[in-house]
């Protein structure tokens, strides 16, 4: 029977290991606001990208976080940076003499003001597989010393 329950224990914990991605993502769910942003951007004949200034933090900084869209048709708008200090995206692939309303969709820190929460969700998937590892292994131990 020790087999038995030894073999279902290290079961259970690669169950949750396969499951750990679907955690990642809920914890950075929870960890991120999702901000959408209208602005009215123009371009000149020589012009192909504009900046749009974020009202918040884009989070992490990274421009994965963020998407534009654009009400123009011709307008191919593509993230190419971003600068933190002055919260600007900068914006290529826009049609040249055009003015379009452009929508930004970015994430941004929803915990800033509890630092202890964020801490403690960023923790929590490593504690998971902490757990997993450590309760496999004693439920190897628990089948080879079968006491």
């Amino acid at each position: 029977m020790r087999y038995v329950t030894g073999i279902l224990i290290v079961l259970a914990a690669i169950f949750i290991m396969g499951g750990l991605g679907a955690i990642m993502g809920l914890t950075t769910d929870f960890r991120t606001d999702t901000v959408s942003q209208n602005y009215t951007l123009s371009t000149n004949t020589t012009s192909t990208n504009g900046t749009v200034q974020l009202s918040s933090t884009l989070w992490e900084a990274l421009i994965t976080n963020a998407s534009v869209s654009s009400n123009t048709t011709s307008d191919a708008p593509v993230i190419s940076s971003y600068t933190d200090a002055s919260k600007s995206l900068f914006i290529d692939g826009l049609a040249s003499n055009t003015t379009r309303n452009i929508t930004v969709e970015y994430k941004k820190a929803a915990l800033s003001d509890y630092t202890g929460a964020e801490a403690g969700v960023k923790f929590f998937p490593v504690a998971i597989v902490i757990g997993c590892v450590f309760t496999a292994l004693l439920s190897v131990v628990f089948i080879v010393l079968g006491r």
